[in-house]
């Protein structure tokens, strides 16, 4: 692995040689780590880009491209973002986004919230292929639900420009 300065979406992205025959994920670092409660109803996503294949594709259920694993408080969640086979597309980026909350990735309320609070461990399977693989990763992302006054400043101000065009007729 071995982060590039250009390519990526946009700007520099991380890339995988896969070549080791080995599941291979990517383990986010400490800032994705604690107390994510902030984040609950969120979503969390990340670019991805087959940079070059050689083989046939991974398809064991739960560990191949795209799935992501949170642990923590003595549990874990695990969802898929990009159901299988588990394909990113060739040489083209592509956005893989997933809900953050507790129905999207099979769990009650009580455990997700649990979970949340004290997240040790965020991983993300690479694995695509059976044999060689070389990909791109690129802005891996956990991002909270848009406070409601984001969404009242928004309409304000869509507001406020209906307004203006309405007075120029």
């Amino acid at each position: 692995m071995q982060q590039v300065a250009t390519g990526g979406n946009p700007g520099g992205y991380l890339f995988v040689d896969n070549s080791e025959g080995d599941i291979t994920y990517l383990f986010a670092p400490a800032k994705y780590l604690g107390n994510l409660s902030a984040f609950d109803g969120g979503t969390v996503s990340f670019d991805g880009n087959m940079l070059g294949i050689g083989g046939a594709p991974y398809t064991a259920a739960g560990l191949d491209y795209g799935h992501l694993r949170l642990t923590g408080a003595g549990m874990s969640a695990t969802l898929d973002l990009l159901p299988s086979p588990g394909q990113p597309l060739q040489n083209v980026w592509s956005t893989y986004t997933a809900a953050l909350d507790a129905a999207s990735w099979n769990k009650s309320q009580a455990d997700w919230t649990t979970l949340l609070s004290n997240v040790t461990e965020v991983r993300l399977s690479v694995e695509a292929m059976f044999g060689n693989e070389v990909q791109g990763i690129d802005n891996f992302a956990i991002s909270p639900v848009p406070e409601p006054r984001t969404w009242i400043m928004l309409a304000a101000g869509l507001a406020l420009v209906a307004g203006v065009v309405r007075r120029r007729r």
